[in-house]
């Protein structure tokens, strides 16, 4: 008889695009906000505060989308973020699922010059109401070398590459 073992899942979350390796020339990190209230009962707000990272410039933070409306959003210290949803009903999961949920999506810029190996470290902290803050996964970039070429899913496009072969550089006319 197999065994099935699985895990829990935690429906407060970020993400970040790209996600992993970022490149020198790679300047916008796109990251996602999700939450959900799996409370008891319906929410009256919602805060999220996001502390950015030193490799990244605060004044570039762009709000691209929330689930919710109102909201207002600030950006203090050092890079200390916030929207807060207020008021916001959110209902339980147990009691509708998929209203339950929610969205932030933001941008911000990487700053110039970051050397390979540097590693933009994110998280973020959700307040339901009043209680303690659940705290998201961390989502890690790291500044890598290209290791070769990404497809650009057009089969269309025709590339040139001169000199070929190539020792130490070459150029590419798409």
């Amino acid at each position: 008889m197999p065994v099935y073992i699985s895990g829990a899942f935690d429906p407060n979350y970020k993400e970040a695009s790209p996600s992993g390796a970022i490149f020198p020339g790679d300047s916008i990190i796109t990251y996602t906000i999700h939450f959900q209230n799996t409370g008891v009962d319906s929410t009256h707000f919602i805060e999220v505060i996001d502390t950015l990272s030193s490799y990244v410039d605060p004044g570039s933070v762009r709000t691209v989308a929330t689930s919710h409306y109102p909201y207002t959003f600030s950006v203090s210290g050092k890079g200390i973020l916030s929207w807060k949803f207020d008021p916001l009903a959110l209902p339980d999961s147990a009691t509708d699922h998929l209203n339950s949920q929610g969205f932030i999506i933001y941008q911000v810029t990487t700053n110039n010059n970051l050397s390979l190996g540097t590693m933009i470290k994110n998280n973020a902290s959700i307040y339901f109401d009043y209680n303690i803050p659940v705290i998201t996964n961390t989502t890690i970039n790291t500044v890598s070398q290209p290791s070769g070429i990404v497809s650009t899913g057009n089969n269309n496009v025709k590339v040139t590459v001169f000199p070929n072969p190539f020792s130490s550089f070459t150029r590419f006319n798409v």
